[in-house]
């Protein structure tokens, strides 16, 4: 959030390329954290099914501010 929300007087965004790396790196991460943590707590036999919406909640989110940095 708070990545969506920095912008330069100019109108221009300024975006750490570390920040952007890692941003792209838990993109991938989280779902499959997601994935595996589903799998676990359903051989656990426990309610899982809020772990797949949390993760494609945080993802989007996190795709929609990656996408707000690439159009300038």
């Amino acid at each position: 959030m708070a990545l969506g929300a920095s912008e330069w007087m100019d109108g221009s965004r300024s975006i750490p390329p570390w920040a952007a790396t890692t941003a792209y790196v838990l993109i991938f991460l989280i779902p499959l954290a997601a994935a595996i943590a589903t799998i676990v707590m359903l051989t656990k036999r426990s309610i899982a099914f809020w772990i797949p919406l949390l993760s494609i909640m945080v993802t989007s989110i996190m795709v929609v501010v990656l996408d707000a940095y690439g159009q300038a």
